[in-house]
């Protein structure tokens, strides 16, 4: 066994030709480990693809938290949408905001409804383009004028009084509204009529 060389003072000097077994033991524990994590992250990434795959392809979602940035394709939504103060509800087929619900905002561009039977453009112009304005009975009417009489009062509950009340008589005279409120307003003639007589009306806000 080769223990060393004695140096000038007589002392045993180690081999350097030997291998040191605490350096090489040492560096095998780190290669072990160095091995390992390799290993591990091969597995991670694996598993990441796979994720990746099914998400790209097809995906249900039973419970799921998205807190950042997600682009979505195609997809469906089996129930109710919220989004921030919107709901979407599928079975209802309705759209709620809490608030102002605003479309177009910006007035970016036009607005089309009904396959655009109804438009409305960036002005705010009202475009009906097939159909008509069947309206109720709070803002449109029918009256009877009796013989001999030469005002009318008609009787409604309004937020407001309308800005515009049109007036068209199936008789020749001159008609005008008066005491025009939120209760109503009354229609006036110049010439009662021989018998009674119709008066339609449309007030317009």
């Amino acid at each position: 066994i080769n223990l060393g060389n004695l140096d000038e003072t007589g002392y045993l000097v180690k081999n350097s030709s030997e291998p040191d077994i605490s350096t090489e033991a040492t560096s095998s524990a780190e290669i072990a480990e160095i091995k390992e994590r390799v290993a591990n992250l091969e597995t991670d990434i694996l598993l990441l693809k796979n994720q990746e795959l099914t998400a790209t392809a097809s995906a249900s979602l039973a419970d799921a938290n998205i807190l950042d940035t997600a682009l979505l394709g195609d997809t469906v939504i089996n129930g109710t949408l919220n989004i921030g103060t919107i709901q979407i509800d599928n079975l209802e087929n309705s759209i709620d905001a809490i608030g102002v619900l605003k479309i177009q905002p910006l007035a970016l561009g036009n607005l089309e409804i009904m396959n655009g039977y109804i438009e409305i453009d960036k002005k705010g112009n009202l475009n009906i383009k097939e159909g008509v304005i069947l309206g109720n009975d709070n803002f449109r009417g029918s009256q009877t004028l009796s013989a001999g009489v030469s005002s009318l009062r008609i009787e409604r509950t309004w937020d407001s009084p309308p800005t515009t009340i049109n007036l068209t008589p199936n008789y020749n005279t001159n008609i005008w509204v008066s005491e025009k409120s939120e209760t109503g307003f009354v229609i006036n003639v110049d010439k009662a009529p021989l018998e009674d007589a119709v008066i339609n009306w449309l007030a317009i806000w």
